[in-house]
């Protein structure tokens, strides 16, 4: 009697570690969107670096009662800056992106002459 081997399913973590051992990362918009992500990860832990250390800057000595509200409205102004920054860059994108689809080309032809 010959017996077979019962099949082997594979689990999800098996995907992810085909990502982490470099054959899933070959993928060009992957690759973008990983490094994007750390620079989002990179950017943010300097945000809140900047906002404890301006914080405990500005509300030092007399002020030191109003620290937490201090690191408060920071962490808020920072939030309101990065909201704004965003906004303005992709209302800076809209003609680019147009352009690209109608397009297709990487070339602004704005910038052409003829």
């Amino acid at each position: 009697m010959v017996s077979e081997a019962p099949v082997a399913i594979r689990p999800k973590c098996f995907m992810a570690a085909n990502a982490i051992d470099g054959r899933a990362l070959n993928e060009p918009r992957l690759r973008a969107g990983l490094r994007d992500l750390l620079a989002g990860v990179i950017c943010s832990i300097l945000s809140v670096a900047y906002c404890l250390s301006y914080a405990a800057l500005i509300f030092s000595g007399p002020l030191k009662h109003w620290l937490s509200y201090g690191i408060a409205v920071t962490f808020l102004s920072a939030a309101i800056a990065a909201h704004c920054a965003v906004r303005l860059r992709l209302q800076s994108l809209g003609p680019i992106r147009a352009h690209f689809r109608r397009d297709g080309d990487a070339c602004c032809s704005r910038n052409r002459s003829g």
